[in-house]
This record gives C-alpha cells, sequence and structure tokens, in this order.
C-alpha cells in the first residue's frame, strides 16, 4: 500500500478505533484501550454520541476520540460528512492503524484509510450477517465483504465458525485471517466483573424483588436483542410447553433486552410476551448484567445467526449452566456438557434441555466448570494480547 507522509511504517502506533455505536465499543472493546496504552500503544476513538463518551475515555485513557453519528442504514449524505470527519482526524493525529467493526465502521474505516494511506487497516468480523439472506441480497453482501477485505491488511474473526464460513465463502484472501485465541473480541473480566464472589447479596435481593422473582422458582433467562433470529419465538413455545407440562413448579421466563421492529417476532408472540404475568421484560440493561444472570436458572440462546453468543460465556462466568444453537457461531462460546448443552431451534427440544436443569446438583456442577472452562479460554487477560500481537505485526 502506499505510504503517504506522517505515516511512518516504524515508531509508535497510533490507533484508531472506530464503531457505530458507544455501547458497542464498550461491551466489545472496553479495556483494551487502557491495555494497550499501558503497553505503548497511542489509542484513539470514533463512535456515535453518547453522554458516558467523556468520562469512558478517561478511564480508557483514550487519546483523543470525537463523536460522529454513524447511522446503522446507508445515508448517502450523512455517510460523506463522517466519512469526511474521519479523514480529519487521522490526519490531525498521524493515524497510522485503523480498526474497523460492524458494516457501517468497517466500510467507512476502508474507505477514509485508502484515501489518508493509513499503512494498516484492520477490521473485525463479528458475525455472518449475510447467513439468513437468500438470492441477491446474500450475494450483494458477499461482494461487500470480499471487497473491504481486499482492501485491508488483517480481519480478525470473532470466532472459529465466522473463520469456517469465510473461508467456506472464499471472502478473504489467504493469511488475512486471525483469531484471538479461542474467539470474541476481546474477553470478558472473570475476576472483577462476571465473579459470583463479588455479587452483592443485598443489591441482588433488591433487584430479585423489583422483578417479583422467588427464590425457589426456575428462571428461564435470555439476554439479547429480541428478535426473530434469536429464536425468541421458539424460546417462548418452549416456556409454554414447560408451563404446561410442571403445573405445580413455579417457571419464569426471563427476558433481558428490547423487542425491535427490524426483523421483529410475529404480533401474537409480542401479545404473549406482553400479557402473560410470568413473562418478565427488563428492557436494555445497560450496566450491571452480572446481577441478573444469578437470577437465571438456565440461560438460553436458540439463535439462528450469531457470531459468537457473548452472552453465553458472560452467563457461565457467574455458573449459570447455558443452551445454545450449534448451528452458529454460539457453538464456540459453549462446552457440550461442560458449561451447558446444544440445542435444536425446535420448542420440544428446548423444553426438553430446560428440564434437565430441574436438577439442582446437575445445575450446579455445569455452573462451575463452565465458570472455570471461561475463564482459561475467554478472561480478556487471556484475549487482550493477542490483539496487541496483531496491533505490532508487519
Amino acid at each position: 500500500m502506499t505510504q503517504k507522509d506522517g505515516y511512518p511504517e516504524q515508531g509508535k502506533l497510533r490507533v484508531l478505533e472506530i464503531i457505530n455505536l458507544f455501547s458497542s465499543a464498550k461491551i466489545f472493546i472496553g479495556g483494551q484501550f487502557r491495555y494497550f496504552k499501558e503497553n505503548g500503544v497511542d489509542m484513539h476513538l470514533i463512535c456515535s454520541p453518547d453522554p458516558e463518551l467523556d468520562d469512558f475515555a478517561k478511564v480508557q485513557q483514550i487519546k483523543s476520540y470525537e463523536a460522529i453519528e454513524l447511522n446503522r442504514q446507508l445515508s448517502p449524505m450523512k455517510d460523506l460528512a463522517a466519512l469526511y470527519r474521519i479523514c480529519k482526524f487521522i490526519k490531525r493525529n498521524k493515524v497510522n492503524v485503523l480498526i474497523g467493526h460492524q458494516p457501517k465502521g468497517t466500510l467507512l474505516t476502508v474507505l477514509a484509510g485508502r484515501i489518508m494511506g493509513v499503512p494498516k487497516i484492520i477490521l473485525f468480523a463479528h458475525g455472518t450477517f449475510y447467513e439468513t439472506e437468500t438470492g441477491i441480497r446474500k450475494a450483494i453482501f458477499i461482494n461487500l465483504e470480499r471487497f473491504l477485505s481486499f482492501f485491508s491488511h488483517k480481519i480478525v474473526c470473532v470466532s472459529p465458525f465466522v473463520m469456517q464460513i469465510r473461508e467456506e465463502l472464499k471472502i478473504d484472501l489467504p493469511g488475512k485471517r486471525v483469531i484471538l485465541g479461542s474467539g470474541t473480541c476481546g474477553g470478558i473480566d472473570t475476576r472483577h466483573k462476571y465473579n459470583p464472589e463479588l455479587i452483592d447479596i443485598d443489591k441482588l435481593t433488591e433487584i430479585r424483588k423489583s422483578l417479583s422473582i422467588q427464590p425457589e422458582e426456575f428462571i428461564i433467562g435470555f439476554s439479547g436483542r429480541m428478535v426473530r433470529d434469536k429464536g425468541i419465538m421458539e424460546l417462548v413455545d418452549a416456556y409454554q410447553i414447560l408451563v404446561k407440562k410442571h403445573p405445580h413448579k413455579s417457571i419464569k421466563l426471563l427476558l433481558v433486552g428490547d423487542l425491535e421492529d427490524r426483523d421483529s417476532v410475529e404480533d401474537s408472540y409480542i401479545d404473549i410476551i406482553n400479557d402473560d404475568p410470568n413473562i418478565i421484560k427488563t428492557g436494555f440493561i445497560k450496566e450491571g448484567m452480572e446481577y441478573y444472570y444469578p437470577l437465571m436458572s438456565v440461560l438460553v440462546l436458540p439463535s439462528y445467526r450469531d457470531g459468537f453468543g457473548l452472552s453465553l460465556i458472560e452467563a457461565s462466568a457467574m455458573e449459570v449452566p447455558v443452551l445454545a444453537s450449534d448451528i452458529t457461531g454460539c457453538r464456540d462460546a459453549i462446552k457440550e456438557n461442560v458449561s451447558g448443552h446444544y440445542i435444536v431451534i425446535e420448542p420440544a427440544d428446548i423444553a426438553s434441555k430446560i428440564e434437565m436443569y430441574f436438577d439442582q446438583e446437575l445445575a450446579a456442577t455445569i455452573g462451575k466448570s463452565g465458570r472455570q472452562w471461561v475463564q482459561q479460554h475467554f478472561d480478556h487477560e487471556v484475549i487482550w494480547p493477542h490483539m496487541l500481537e496483531v496491533l505490532q505485526s508487519k
């Protein structure tokens, strides 16, 4: 790639992360900013505006940052304005490494990087959003991925599944794909956040009380976007099967997340979710998810499309057994008979697997072994050094 003045190949790394949402920056990158800074890397950030951005940047020792509206949908005028501001930011801060996340973020990263002659462009493949598409739309999305990959230097796949799909579709040239250890963008904090030993029992009791959950009740949990692709309708059906089959057992469904218009579930299921008093809806939880996993007897993610399934390892770290489909990246976030079990995305099978965890001894055993597995493979102290190697590699 042609080098422009002001972008030396050698010397101090000046890294700019471009990501659509601030919330995604916190979840996907989080403490990596500070970790890289402590290892001699100047870190910069561009994301959509958020009231918490200033405080986050200060805590994470981000050298410079800018709030730029990065819409999910294509919006030519706004996207061109965003591209112009990104290019100015790159020039002003002499950025020599670009990292792009999510569809809009990766597109703008590649365009800005090529325009400004940035020496290294790294893209994160968070998932395979084209997986459930068909026909011409699928072909367009796959070819867009090929285009972006061709003009970048490294593609970081968040799971072995994503890497496999991209290889099968021949999206990347040989040698471009990497994976950080066993997967994820940056792992999770199993010592200071997702640690059952650090839970404030009084706070947990207060949350439990606010949601009208009794300690002896069996709670089927879900965390994520409540859309068709996540298997919400099949999960609701499985819950209803169990309620009818076990009329004397108190069973509730705890849904952590928001119903969305895009890929929305059928109206009849929305009515069930809203009308059943034993289906608990929390909405999107911005902070403190480590207090919601302990409310669950089991976390279920019957997803049709997922790059990894972060909620699965978060729940496992909190010693909650998990159930997930094995046809997507979720399969890499679970170890069969260690952190949980695979399910077929079919209500009867989901219900049958949930019933296994009526056995509290089994649930406790799986919970403890699942935490150990996550600590070994997905703690951020395990994952971050891999990303530092990617940054420092030629």
